[in-house]
Order: structure tokens, then C-alpha cells, then sequence
């Protein structure tokens, strides 16, 4: 499933707006914690200014947890910046992408982030101890 789409119902999924009972998913947004948590710890999110842009760090990870659930691969139409920048998204999404794909997290037909990505083994052992 295209990135920007996956985004997009991530923020949703946050926001609650498409939880039934209009309250946030508790087992989603504590696997999105649990990702965001991993990301850091290898290196993917900079521990630097990490206060000023959890909310970021939260989105991605949402992403991935989102791309998990619907057992879909994160498609990349482009490494354009300004792709991602018009969308609302932020520019630093390739790096993280490419650092994942480096770290094994997320596969990939190349060593960038480009084309589909499919979530990586380590993520998805985590993942399913909390979706089944």
C-alpha cells in the first residue's frame, strides 16, 4: 500500500477518528510506543531533540504497525523530498526508511528504501505477540 495512504490512516488511527468506540486502539497505540522504542534504541530516531519530535517518531511508527496489521508492504512512488514534504510528511521519512532497510527491519529488492518494503522479521515477532 502506497506510504502516504498508510500515513494517512495512521494519523487516523492516533486520532481515534476511525476507532468505533471513539477512543484510541489501546493495543495499537502500545505497539506503535513498543516500534518507536526499537527505532531509537538501534539508531533509526536521533535521541536528540527526541521530545520536540516524538509526535513524528509516533507517526512512523503508526505507519509500520498500520502496513503490519493490514498485512500489506509499504510501497514508495518516490525518494523526492518535496514528494513528501508536499503531503504533509516529513522529509526525514526516506532516511529512516533507508536506516530500517540497512538494520534489516524493513526488506527490500535493493540497499535503499525504494520500490514495495515488507516489514522485517524482528518487527513482525514483536507484532504478533500483540495481534495474536
Amino acid at each position: 500500500m502506497n506510504i502516504f495512504e498508510l500515513d494517512t490512516i495512521a494519523v487516523n488511527r492516533l486520532a481515534s477518528t476511525n476507532h468505533t468506540s471513539g477512543y484510541i486502539d489501546p493495543t495499537y497505540n502500545e505497539l506503535s510506543d513498543i516500534i518507536t522504542g526499537m527505532l531509537t534504541a538501534v539508531g533509526v530516531f536521533p535521541t536528540v531533540r527526541a521530545m520536540l519530535n516524538g509526535h513524528l517518531h509516533k507517526r512512523f511508527s503508526a505507519m509500520l504497525v498500520t502496513a503490519f496489521e493490514l498485512e500489506k508492504s509499504i510501497d514508495i512512488p518516490t525518494r523526492k523530498l518535496s514528494s513528501f514534504h508536499d503531503v504533509g510528511l516529513s522529509t526525514q521519512y526516506i532516511k529512516w526508511l533507508d536506516h530500517m532497510v540497512k538494520e534489516e527491519l524493513l526488506i527490500s529488492h535493493s540497499d535503499k528504501a525504494e520500490g514495495k518494503l515488507r516489514i522485517g522479521e524482528i518487527i513482525k515477532k514483536k507484532a504478533k505477540t500483540y495481534f495474536w
